[in-house]
């Protein structure tokens, strides 16, 4: 949907997870996946509630009640070594 708004949460204080953080520099093809991620986040109908844990700062309920639909996407918190 064209006019459709997006709210962000993430746990980490700075979007981006181990795209941002955990790619070693001799990996280009990879980390041009963070220019896209930056491009999304920097969206006029994009809203990013940074630092914020889902379950200990805010909960399932609570997201559904204020949001018409919820998507959990979960990155990986470690690389893969």
């Amino acid at each position: 949907h064209t006019a459709a708004e997006v709210t962000l949460i993430d746990r980490l204080p700075v979007a981006g997870g181990l795209v941002r953080y955990g790619v070693a520099p001799d990996h280009p093809a990879t980390k041009k996946v963070g220019d896209t991620f930056s491009r999304f986040h920097s969206h006029p109908r994009v809203r990013m509630h940074l630092g914020i844990e889902v379950g200990r700062d805010v909960t399932a309920v609570e997201l559904s009640a204020h949001h018409d639909a919820v998507v959990y996407a979960v990155g990986a918190s470690t690389d893969r070594r």
